[in-house]
């Protein structure tokens, strides 16, 4: 990588640690012992190889939905439609074009077409699926780990990538850890596989098929329901005390989880303009880069403080008396200064999902 790629990628990744840092002032550090992750069975190696479909066969969207009209329209509002070209992934990869990031978002090589049909459901020549239909012209193989966690996890779990130009040794260490989340979850322990929530049976015209709109981010209703969020405030010691409990609920992995960069971001405002933020994300240690004293790669863990199923998380802040206070909690794709960095506007960035205001009644 050029030295100026890498000043630029060291600058975004200096922002990010200066934010965790101001967190980290705020209130003492959460420091949580997660499971290892763990290598599972997966259908196709995702982010650790390049995507090869075997002899020719090339159908575009327009031939699959020629019979799935329903599924077509689904994927085209997806992020998988848009994998390599939504806003903030394109702002990210512009900054830092990595090649191992496009064997997840333009697994087939065309960036416009990203996570389309032919890359989960065209192997060899052959169209599959997890099962076949009555009167379905493929003739394919049917290969029922489409409809289990190993159809997810070649792009959702992963180590980071070999980076042997900046001088960083394979680290062996998860970049993304969605699936290791699942394996720890009552979610896993049930057998509830990723499809149960992000492929939930249709019921707007599709015969109750699986939703290839794969709902999350284009959902703040759906990230909304995995948080419950609860505050109140009293009079306590001549002081305004907020108390925050937010906890994971009905939810198959951490929260947030996915790209490491993601957090959820809570924050108080009072009247009189007093404001304090807290954080809950992966924090990562910096690894120096060999010939580059002053930057340095974050790959390697160093306390994960997102919100778990089972472990309530509670917050006590401390406010003048008498004045009213505005909470409020976002899902952040990015760390702000991240995204302001690399010219991601706010409102793509964050997706707002509780707004509460409260005041201490009299005492």
């Amino acid at each position: 990588m050029h030295i100026d790629a890498i000043r630029r990628w060291a600058r975004a990744a200096f922002a990010s640690a200066l934010l965790a840092a101001s967190a980290a002032a705020c209130s003492p550090p959460i420091t949580v012992t997660r499971p290892a992750p763990r290598r599972l069975a997966v259908r196709f190696e995702g982010a650790r190889a390049s995507l090869d479909l075997g002899p020719p066969l090339d159908p575009s969207e327009a031939d699959c939905g020629a019979c799935h009209e329903a599924a077509q329209r689904q994927w085209e509002r997806s992020l998988h439609a848009r994998a390599a070209t939504d806003g903030v992934f394109a702002a990210a990869f512009r900054h830092e074009p990595r090649p191992s990031c496009l064997r997840c978002h333009a697994p087939r090589g065309d960036v416009a077409r990203g996570v389309d049909c032919e890359t989960c459901h065209v192997r060899e020549g052959w169209v599959i699926g997890a099962r076949r239909r009555e009167g379905s012209p493929h003739r394919g193989p049917v290969d029922p780990s489409m409809a289990t966690v190993d159809a997810c996890a070649g792009c959702h779990q992963f180590d980071f990538p070999d980076e042997v130009d900046l001088g960083l040794e394979p680290s062996n260490a998860a970049m993304q850890i969605t699936l290791t989340e699942w394996v720890a979850s009552p979610a896993g322990a049930e057998g509830r596989a990723c499809q149960s929530c992000h492929m939930a049976a249709d019921d707007r015209g599709s015969g109750g098929a699986s939703d290839h709109g794969f709902a999350v981010m284009g959902r703040p209703d759906m990230i909304r329901g995995a948080v419950a969020f609860d505050v109140e405030a009293r009079a306590e010691d001549g002081a305004t005390v907020v108390e925050v409990t937010l906890r994971a609920h009905d939810v198959g992995h951490a929260v947030p989880t996915g790209d490491l960069f993601r957090q959820l971001r809570l924050r108080a405002e009072a009247s009189d303009g007093a404001r304090v933020e807290r954080t809950y994300a992966r924090r990562f240690a910096p690894e120096p880069i060999r010939g580059h004293a002053l930057f340095a790669a974050l790959r390697r863990d160093a306390e994960d403080e997102r919100l778990f199923v089972d472990e309530p998380r509670r917050e006590r802040l401390r406010f003048a008396p008498g004045v009213e206070v505005e909470v409020t909690l976002a899902h952040l794709r990015m760390p702000a200064a991240v995204a302001r960095a690399i010219g991601v506007a706010a409102a793509v960035n964050e997706t707002p999902l509780y707004a509460r205001r409260v005041r201490a009644p009299d005492p």
